[in-house]
């Protein structure tokens, strides 16, 4: 989780044939910008696949999201900067589902 004075970049990457999910930020709580303090940026990323998955359950090429909702933890997820990726050919047979 991203704050005050500190940041997550993913930048520039290639993943193929992940699991379920390709790029998971679980819980930011960013500031929305695309540099500087508190900011979360998913940048440039290429995220594929070439096999077809065998998990039934829903998959995401960049995924960002809750996790773990309890009372007096912070309202995430917020402040996510994703901008210039490439997903492709990320879908679930058995469901008929795609999540980019």
């Amino acid at each position: 989780m991203a704050g005050l004075g500190q940041y997550l970049i993913v930048k520039i990457n290639t993943i193929t044939n992940n699991g379920r999910f390709g790029i998971e930020v679980k819980n930011p709580n960013g500031s929305g910008t695309n540099s500087g303090a508190g900011s979360v940026v998913i940048d440039n990323n290429t995220v594929s696949r070439t096999v077809a998955i065998v998990d039934a359950r829903d998959i995401a090429g960049i995924a960002v999201f809750r996790r773990s909702v309890l009372s007096g933890n912070v309202d995430v997820p917020y402040g996510v900067y994703v901008s210039n990726n490439n997903v492709s050919v990320i879908h679930n047979q058995a469901q008929a589902m795609v999540l980019v």
